[in-house]
């Protein structure tokens, strides 16, 4: 099982979930698979505290244009990989991450990933509907 750890920021989105789905870069560590379960924590790496549970749903490969405004989603059902440009549908994809619109997933991006400014490449890991609060 792949634990997650999130800002304390976004455990009021999960709780709620409004937050079904999150941006991560590709490292050492294995990410979760369709079908996996996932813990998600909150705090520091040394005390995390537990947020709940879920079942992942898909790991999509993206890439983010910050400044252009723009994510391409390579997902296996669309061919070409599907590309969303549109302000409204830039804001629905933020909503899903736990933001309130398009800026404010941008403005988060920028002041915590400082090598990341204009540019991500990484995974969508997405839960949809599954998460269950920790008992």
């Amino acid at each position: 099982m792949v634990a997650y750890s999130f800002k304390g920021r976004f455990e009021p989105r999960i709780q709620a979930r409004t937050k079904q789905q999150t941006i991560r870069a590709i490292g050492k560590k294995r990410h979760t698979r369709p079908g996996e379960r996932m813990t998600m924590t909150t705090g520091d790496r040394f005390h995390p505290r537990p947020i709940g549970a879920a079942v992942c749903q898909s790991v999509v490969p993206i890439q983010m244009d910050l400044a252009v405004g723009s994510i391409m989603l390579d997902t296996a059902f669309a061919h070409p990989p599907r590309l969303i440009t549109a302000v409204a549908d830039l804001d629905a994809f933020a909503v899903l991450d736990g933001f309130d619109d398009w800026a404010d997933l941008v403005a988060f991006w920028k002041q915590t990933h400082q090598s990341a400014h204009h540019s991500f490449a990484g995974l969508c890991i997405s839960w949809g509907e599954t998460f269950k609060v920790a008992s």
